[in-house]
C-alpha cells in the first residue's frame, strides 16, 4: 500500500511539474520570443519601405503627393514601432550580447534616421552630406544590418 501511495505522489508531482514547465515556456514565448520575432519582421518591412520609396524620395518631383505622404507616414510609423518594440522586449540589452537583436544604440539611431527620412520628404530639396536622403537611408540599413540589394 505504501508503494502505491508513493507512486501516486510521483505521478502528481510529474504532472504538476509538467504543467509548470509548460506555463513558463508559454510565458517565455509570449513575452520574449514574440516581440523579438516582431522586431525581425519590422526590419523586413523597413527594408521593403527603403527600397519601395527610394524613387519617390530621390526624384523630389512632387508629381505624386499621395505617395510622398504615404512614405512619410510609413517611415514615421516604423520609427515609432521600432522604439515600442525595443521597450517591450524584456532584457533587451541581454539579447544584444548574443546579437539576437540590434544593439540598443543602433536601434535608437535608426529610429531617429527614419524620422529624418519622414521629415525629409516634406523638405523638398536635395541636401548633401550627413542629412541627405541617401546618407540617411544607408545609415538605417547599416544600423539595422539590412540588405538593400544595391
Amino acid at each position: 500500500m505504501n508503494a502505491f501511495a508513493l507512486s501516486q505522489s510521483q505521478i502528481l508531482f510529474g504532472i504538476a511539474s509538467g504543467v509548470l514547465i509548460f506555463i513558463i515556456g508559454q510565458a517565455f514565448l509570449r513575452f520574449v520570443m514574440e516581440p523579438i520575432q516582431e522586431l525581425h519582421k519590422l526590419r523586413g518591412e523597413i527594408t521593403s519601405a527603403l527600397i519601395y520609396y527610394a524613387n519617390v524620395l530621390i526624384s523630389q518631383s512632387k508629381l505624386d503627393p499621395v505617395a510622398d505622404d504615404e512614405g512619410a507616414r510609413l517611415y514615421r510609423q516604423q520609427s515609432s514601432k521600432l522604439m515600442a518594440l525595443i521597450s517591450v522586449i524584456p532584457f533587451y540589452r541581454f539579447w544584444c550580447c548574443f546579437k539576437i537583436v540590434p544593439r540598443y544604440q543602433d536601434a535608437t539611431a535608426a529610429s531617429r534616421e527614419l524620422i529624418g527620412l519622414s521629415n525629409y520628404i516634406y523638405v523638398g530639396k536635395e541636401e548633401t552630406g550627413e542629412g541627405s536622403y541617401s546618407a540617411r537611408r544607408r545609415r538605417v540599413a547599416s544600423l539595422l544590418k539590412l540588405v538593400l540589394g544595391e
